[in-house]
């Protein structure tokens, strides 16, 4: 009878050598085979919840699939790699092809934030840019593309030991100047956002009292980790917005005045944003 562990690399092993047929392939849907074979390998891995260690890592197929696949089937892939770097002997073998694409224009951007943070978190990835990359790359499109996803991500990354105070207040702007240029629910759920950063780094709730307020920067419009005025006057602006956005208004506020009304444990547990009250 075969263990349970030999079954695994087995159906990773069939995987992994469809994807080497489908990158030797000269078919026209050659993109479309390489893809299938990802999923299929991520599939199998997801599936088996086990680590699964190949005696061939994957680096170089992973890298000359990313080159293969045609442009449209790009974010799709670049949602993959976040499970397929663990097959890699050094994930930083794939940076090098997704790096252009961490940039503003890039509708999935975020997406490869993402992947940079496993590598960092997972790997020991050193990457000194990766905040200031982050905070270029925050605009109201690249976090409106699935805007849930994207608050979580940045949360998680806020979250993390590597963040300074400085990053934090410096997203927390950023945050709240896209929060005047989107819609009633997407404003909802980034205010929301604001908070629960506040309450994992109580220091960044100064920015929401009117004592932070820095004249000298008064007209400054620019949000970088180097400039940008600290006084949240966007929560002023929105205060007379719809009864969902003024109750977390007045909480970010409520919290960031008065300790007692701050929660005493912090956890992301079945975490989700509330519907927003018109």
């Amino acid at each position: 009878m075969m263990a349970r562990g030999d079954k695994e690399l087995k159906c990773l092993g069939r995987e992994v050598e469809q994807l080497k047929h489908a990158l030797e392939s000269k078919h026209w849907n050659a993109s479309s085979l390489v893809m299938e074979a990802l999923n299929c390998i991520v599939e199998c891995a997801n599936k088996f919840s086990a680590d699964l260690d190949l005696e061939c890592k994957l680096d170089e197929m992973i890298v000359d699939a990313f080159n293969m696949i045609d442009e449209p089937d790009r974010e799709k892939f670049v949602l993959l790699l976040p499970d397929l770097v663990f097959f890699m002997r050094d994930p930083r073998n794939i940076y090098p092809s997704i790096e252009r694409y961490f940039v503003p224009g890039c509708l999935f951007c975020f997406d490869i934030a993402e992947l940079v943070f496993v590598m960092k978190k997972e790997f020991g990835f050193e990457f000194d840019e990766f905040f200031k990359n982050l905070l270029f790359c925050m605009n109201p499109v690249t976090i409106g593309h699935r805007i849930e996803k994207r608050l979580m991500l940045l949360m998680m990354v806020l979250e993390d030991k590597s963040s300074t105070l400085t990053t934090v207040k410096a997203v927390i702007k950023k945050l709240c100047s896209i929060s005047l240029l989107v819609g009633s629910a997407d404003c909802h759920k980034i205010l929301w956002t604001v908070l629960w950063i506040m309450r994992l780094h109580p220091m960044a709730y100064s920015m929401a009292r009117a004592e932070s307020f820095v004249k000298e920067l008064e007209w400054t419009s620019r949000i970088t980790f180097d400039e940008f005025q600290p006084y949240l006057f966007e929560l002023d602006i929105l205060s007379e917005s719809v009864k969902g956005i003024r109750n977390v208004i007045r909480q970010i506020k409520d919290e960031a005045c008065d300790v007692k009304k701050r929660p005493r444990l912090i956890t992301f547990t079945n975490f989700m944003f509330p519907e927003l009250e018109i």
